[in-house]
């Protein structure tokens, strides 16, 4: 009976209701056999509603993680879906943002957001993964693998500036162990 109110709440379509009820059901045995306590999620994707809903049946924390352009892309100008990511921004325990600019924006759109908030900028360095590589380090005698892109291909991505980065080492390093490989779909791809 919870879950299926809470499912009424998250959607409206049928379809969806019974996908919701079916998932939450599974999630939340999952948590409560494996002890589970806490769950990140991505602002925009559907888990987000999920570990929300869960948050309330069992009491588990919540990590929201603000990323990429999806904040402005998915949410502008659409007042119905402003509201759902200020209701689940508002039902965090914590907030992540991968820039200052993504935890601003969010703090306009409500100003009700928990204390705990952070900045963690990507890792993705190309600077310091030169450096690394110039230094002899571990990077360069890797077994051969991939640097993975996986998203939409748009300019606030800076995709380019990925790929210049590895044509640098890879000119530096001919011998540089990783393939790039980008997937997506956007206005950039070719």
């Amino acid at each position: 009976g919870q879950m299926l109110a809470l499912a009424r709440v998250l959607v409206t379509s049928p379809k969806a209701l019974l996908l919701d009820v079916v998932n939450l059901g599974a999630l939340a045995a999952l948590c409560r056999t494996r002890g589970i306590r806490l769950a990140h999620c991505h602002l925009i994707n559907v888990d987000t509603r999920y570990a929300v809903a869960l948050k309330r049946m069992l009491g588990i924390k919540v990590v929201i993680t603000i990323r990429g352009g999806e904040f402005h892309h998915w949410s502008a100008e659409r007042p119905v879906r402003r509201q759902y990511v200020r209701r689940m921004l508002e039902s965090a325990d914590a907030v992540t943002a991968l820039s200052q600019s993504q935890l601003d924006d969010a703090r306009r759109l409500t100003s009700s957001l928990p204390a705990e908030t952070l900045v963690i900028p990507n890792p993705a360095d190309p600077d310091a993964i030169g450096r690394r590589a110039a230094r002899g380090s571990p990077l360069t005698d890797a077994p051969s693998g991939y640097i993975l892109f996986a998203g939409r291909l748009e300019a606030e991505k800076h995709v380019e500036l990925l790929i210049a980065a590895y044509h640098g080492l890879v000119a530096e390093y001919p011998a540089y162990p990783f393939d790039l490989i980008i997937i997506g779909s956007g206005s950039r791809t070719a």
